[in-house]
């Protein structure tokens, strides 16, 4: 599953390496734990530091909800 984010910045104030968090959700069994979640730089490939939080599960386990 790949979920593209785009943050616009409409204030006119550069941003750099400002933290961001967000909930996320997922369908039934589709995340079983929120640790295989992975955030990539669009332009550069390069993985990115990520913490990530299950916030609801699933009956049957899977992630709900999750904040990144």
């Amino acid at each position: 599953m790949l979920c593209t984010l785009i943050i616009p910045e409409g204030s006119g104030i550069d941003r750099v390496n400002e933290p961001v968090s967000f909930g996320l959700p997922f369908p039934c069994g589709v995340l079983s734990e929120p640790y295989l979640l992975s955030l990539i730089d669009q332009r550069s490939r390069q993985r990115l530091p990520l913490q990530v939080e299950g916030l609801d599960h699933w009956a049957d386990g899977s992630v709900r909800w999750a904040l990144l």
